[in-house]
């Protein structure tokens, strides 16, 4: 069994219904100008033919202009348009596919009433983008209180700063955040620099008490690696007073960056129930997808045992 936790696909139906007609056809040009765009056969081929027996499809939406900068109703109709689409594709998958929804959180009530649809569309989690702070945007902690008490995970995925919500960033002291996380010095897996949008928002998590109060929130962490875990959740214990690595270890899962230099021992620190096996399928070469087919050789030549094996390739999955 091979469960590849990490992969995208373009419809080329998805949002034919789109009120936003521009919408769907910039959908429309854009795949099609990239060659990202595919049917659900051709992914599901291209999936097996590396031996993955089970697929999740995380959004796929940001380079057309799906994201939170969006006016709200029409966010709010390309949302439950997307869901739908990708309700249906696992639907007719015979449980080849899961999938995660998207969430327009620019409309926080629109995205709680979404969340009752994500359990009945029978999708896996939800997507969220992980370059804003949302542990100090307090009005999207309903948010996550409702996927703690759904218990449906929440997919943090790799996106781009300039998708973050511009008229809410205002509420967040987002230059003193960057100054503590800054503060010390961190892998180029994170793709840390002057500004690390990323390790912000992580560290705002721990900032808020969330991570105590929401007992069953999980969190899965995409396309970040985990090299920069150990010495970031000592800066989190030091400057925040707390057993982070605790809260990290209840919480949180990864999906794997398994060519990092010291991968075997960073996973050693946060556990190999942690881990996940994820090939960014989908995507080209510029956009991470040239690792496709290549990682799962990379874990097979690090001398795992069977158990460790086990847990990154398809248990820890279906223990989330």
């Amino acid at each position: 069994m091979l469960i590849d936790c990490d992969a995208h696909i373009s419809t080329p139906d998805c949002f034919v219904q789109a009120k936003d007609v521009e919408f769907n056809k910039r959908y429309m040009e854009h795949y099609q100008r990239t060659g990202h765009l595919r049917t659900p056969d051709q992914q599901r081929a291209e999936a097996e033919s590396l031996g993955v027996t089970h697929q999740l499809i995380n959004f796929f939406g940001t380079g057309t202009g799906l994201n939170y900068h969006l006016q709200r109703d029409n966010a709010v109709n390309l949302m439950q348009i997307y869901n739908n689409s990708m309700s249906t594709l696992v639907k007719k998958s015979d449980g080849f596919f899961s999938a995660t929804g998207w969430l327009a959180m620019q409309d926080v009530d629109a995205s709680l009433q979404e969340l009752d649809r994500i359990k009945t569309l029978e999708l896996f989690g939800v997507f969220m983008d992980d370059t804003i702070p949302w542990g100090r945007a307090s009005w999207a902690r309903p948010i996550f209180k409702k996927c703690n008490d759904l218990k449906i995970p929440v997919y943090l995925h790799f996106t781009k700063w300039d998708h973050h919500i511009d008229n809410r960033l205002d509420f967040i002291d987002y230059n003193n955040l960057k100054e503590i996380v800054c503060s010390g010095r961190w892998s180029s897996q994170c793709k840390t620099g002057e500004i690390d949008p990323f390790l912000c928002m992580f560290y705002s998590l721990f900032e808020s008490n969330w991570l105590e109060e929401f007992k069953d929130l999980k969190i899965i962490i995409a396309e970040r690696g985990v090299d920069w875990v150990r010495p970031f959740s000592d800066h989190i214990s030091s400057t925040l007073n707390m057993n982070s690595l605790a809260l990290i270890k209840k919480h949180f899962w990864f999906t794997t960056e398994p060519e990092d230099d010291g991968f075997k021992d960073d996973v050693d620190y946060i556990g190999w129930d942690k881990v996940l096996f994820a090939s960014d399928h989908g995507h080209d070469a510029d956009c991470g997808g040239a690792n496709f087919g290549k990682d799962l050789e990379t874990i097979k030549n690090l001398n795992l045992s069977q158990e460790q094996y086990d847990c990154i390739t398809f248990k820890n999955f279906i223990n989330l």
